[in-house]
């Protein structure tokens, strides 16, 4: 009888501790590769902010074109990446933010591209309105995914322990 209680617990703890889920490190190792992603659509998109100011057609061009084989790399790597403990939410929360960027980008920053390429002689109040509409357009949806990845990635950390900065 004793033999009996004494695996009974063994087989009870083995239980018990291994349906604790995932540890702390393995959630941070996985918030960590979507903060890469995330990190290096930013780094392109800041490029993109940076040549937009130049307002050299080849120079916006090219940045636009290289932030967006970004993104497409990047909504690809976050989707490949697998479910953590069994939940979706953070991993779609953070497709759902690059596909949000790759919307303005096919969007309202073409539309700035071809304001800004507008010649200053040709340039007057309706191509000022447009380009004012398309960047308030755009930062008011990047910003409010943005929030709501955020808002997951939050969630994320306190379910699993996770300490982000």
């Amino acid at each position: 009888m004793k033999k009996n209680y004494i695996k009974l617990t063994v087989i009870a703890l083995g239980l018990f501790f291994g349906s604790c889920g995932p540890a702390p490190k393995e959630a941070a190792e996985y918030n960590d590769k979507i903060v890469n992603i995330q990190s290096q659509i930013m780094l392109q998109m800041d490029s993109l902010e940076a040549a937009m100011a130049t307002y050299e057609a080849k120079d916006i061009e090219k940045s636009l074109n290289s932030v967006k084989i970004v993104v497409e790399k990047g909504i690809k790597s976050a989707e490949e990446l697998k479910d953590f403990d069994g939940k979706t939410e953070f991993k779609e929360s953070a497709v759902s933010y690059f596909k949000t960027i790759q919307s303005v980008l096919d969007s309202e920053f073409v539309a700035i591209h071809q304001v800004i390429l507008v010649p200053d002689s040709m340039y007057g109040p309706k191509e000022e309105d447009v380009f004012n509409k398309m960047k308030e357009s755009y930062e008011k949806r990047l910003s409010e995914s943005l929030q709501k990845f955020i808002e997951t990635q939050q969630d994320f950390a306190k379910n699993y322990n996770v300490e982000i900065h």
